[in-house]
């Protein structure tokens, strides 16, 4: 199954949110919904700084891992932004498939 990275941050009144709420009930829920899109979570971090929150996921498809983001986005809550991530494994099984490329004015 795809994997990624979700980095978000919440707005004020998503922090205010989560804050009422509580961080654990916050990542309960985060894992619920992940379980009703055939997803799990691997770990939930929470920042400071310019992001809130890291989420490394697993999903069944990409579309799916849209369907979160979007859906989560659209509250206004919250900012996520979604990065696929490799394993060793799957990055050397992409260098075997890279093709030959040459760089403008090389």
């Amino acid at each position: 199954m795809p994997r990624y990275l979700l980095r978000g941050r919440y707005t004020p009144r998503g922090l205010q949110g989560a804050v009422e709420e509580g961080f654990v009930s916050r990542e309960a829920y985060i894992r619920q919904i992940a379980e009703v899109t055939n997803s799990t979570i691997e770990a939930v971090y929470w920042l400071f700084g310019d992001e809130h929150f890291l989420i490394f996921t697993e999903v069944p498809n990409e579309a799916v891992a849209v369907a979160r983001t979007l859906a989560t986005n659209l509250t206004g809550a919250t900012e996520v932004t979604m990065t696929p991530v490799f394993s060793s494994e799957e990055m050397d099984a992409a260098v075997a498939l890279m093709p030959q490329y040459q760089a403008p004015a090389a």
